[in-house]
């Protein structure tokens, strides 16, 4: 059964390597993507990173909703929350 779906944007992010060189230059530890804890510090004290970059508990990922969630955790520990 053929189906059409008629959308305005379509997102592709495949086949794509995290941008860890800046991270690298500043000391942080890259594996796969740039290390991460749970508040997205990096092995470097006041370095976050999030993203497709970030290394998450050793995985990277890269889509949008994650990227969004760790928008959010991260403002909030920057703000002096508790968010991991």
């Amino acid at each position: 059964r053929n189906r059409s779906v008629e959308v305005d944007v379509v997102i592709a992010a495949t086949g794509l390597r995290p941008e860890t060189a800046l991270a690298h230059r500043a000391g942080a530890e890259i594996n796969r993507g740039v290390k991460v804890d749970s508040y997205l510090q990096t092995t470097q004290p006041d370095i976050y990173a999030l993203g497709d970059c970030a290394e998450i508990n050793g995985q990277v990922l890269p889509f949008l909703q994650p990227i969004q969630l760790s928008a959010m955790f991260l403002a909030k520990n920057l703000l002096g929350g508790n968010a991991p």
